[in-house]
């Protein structure tokens, strides 16, 4: 079959994103596909195209790379800006590109563009993954008002729903979401996962025990409570234990400030590192913080890191509601909780207890392994979508 698969933050392992893409459609080529991806260029992406429009080969993928590039630092203008441009060329490839099925990552929204086309006027068979609630995570976030606007994006939501041969979405909550909202059937849940041959074999733990984060430092990521965490081990007398931050993004900044305001040496703030590095920090840390904003519409995420760190062996930290606390309370790999107190405790039963950071260690992997793993994943995905056909 070949397939054009539209997403704008195509990143291999060399990057600092999520490599699902990546992953999934190198394990279609070698099951016999033609996959061609049609990507713009995202900063935290290793894709380093030489022209405006230009094609490179990864595992067999083919990968159209329009030179625009995506940055959470820009400004709203830059990024509407940005998210056209893609969405205009990527549609000139819905209309003249050879293909038989069609898939659109959204988000942003405008990513349906090209698969309404190729499922309307191209008549191709059209698949609309969902990695965001857009534009529904944009109005509880604040970001959009409810008005005109807000209307016409959820009636957009609405078509592509229903004209989508298959909707794709990454977490069970966004599929029961879906499906009540919507009343859309047509419809399959694969999450994120992790490459397992990425995960390095030596699980031993070092002799300095720190928790880290990895990902965007921004309002939804709920940074802040990173911070909160780091003084509550120092309230607790524990600043042996260490905090280390992998990432950028706006609240840098008042990050490290409230960091030097409130005298945390123990937190220790870094720049972004390729997937093929950070991995090896990720399984020698006690714990993976992964906060988020408490919003109904991210008790539905599927966060990448979260996959990672239990392929790892290392158990999460994480304050959302919905399936992900299920996840975590039924395969006993993590703790859910808002309270920052209550996280460093936890941290504190790891770092003096290796018996209890073993069996976490255990549990993780064996979840990754039967559960998350990208091959497994890929295969489910593409065997939803060779149905199709």
């Amino acid at each position: 079959m070949r397939i054009f698969y539209f997403y704008q933050y195509f990143t291999t392992p060399e990057g600092s994103w999520s490599t699902r893409v990546h992953d999934f459609t190198r394990e279609w080529v070698a099951r016999g596909h033609n996959v061609t991806v049609v990507t713009a260029v995202y900063a935290k992406s290793d894709l380093r195209p030489i022209r405006f429009i230009d094609t490179q080969t990864f595992n067999g993928v083919t990968v159209k790379i329009i030179n625009v590039r995506i940055d959470n630092k820009q400004s709203t203008l830059q990024r509407v800006f940005s998210f056209l441009v893609y969405m205009w060329i990527a549609s000139l490839y819905a209309l003249f590109g050879r293909y038989q099925l069609a898939i659109a990552s959204s988000g942003p929204l405008s990513l349906m563009i090209p698969g309404i086309i190729a499922r309307l006027i191209r008549r191709k068979k059209f698949v609309f993954e969902v990695r965001d609630l857009w534009p529904q995570g944009a109005i509880e976030l604040g970001l959009l008002k409810k008005g005109f606007m807000a209307n016409t994006l959820l009636f957009m939501a609405r078509f592509a729903y229903r004209v989508a041969d298959l909707v794709v979405t990454l977490s069970p909550g966004m599929t029961q979401y879906i499906q009540q909202r919507y009343k859309t059937h047509n419809i399959t849940t694969v999450t994120n996962g992790i490459d397992l041959a990425l995960i390095p074999d030596d699980l031993r733990k070092p002799v300095t025990p720190y928790a880290i984060y990895f990902g965007n430092l921004g309002e939804v990521n709920h940074s802040m409570f990173l911070v909160d965490v780091g003084a509550a081990l120092k309230f607790l007398g524990r600043t042996d234990i260490e905090i280390w931050i992998f990432g950028d993004g706006p609240l840098k900044e008042t990050l490290d400030q409230a960091i030097q305001q409130q005298d945390l040496h123990h937190m220790n703030r870094h720049g972004l590192v390729p997937k093929t590095q950070l991995m090896g920090k990720v399984k020698d840390a006690l714990a993976t913080l992964i906060p988020l904003m408490s919003l109904p519409v991210l008790n539905t995420s599927s966060p990448n890191k979260l996959f990672e760190s239990v392929a790892c062996g290392t158990p999460v930290v994480q304050t959302t509601k919905g399936w992900l606390e299920e996840l975590i309370e039924t395969h006993g790999v993590g703790k859910t909780t808002n309270n920052a107190q209550k996280a460093a405790e936890f941290l504190i039963q790891l770092a003096d207890n290796a018996d209890l950071r073993a069996s976490f260690r255990d549990r993780c992997v064996r979840l990754a392994k039967t559960e998350f793993g990208t091959k497994k994943l890929a295969l489910d995905m593409i065997q939803a979508i060779e149905q199709l056909s």
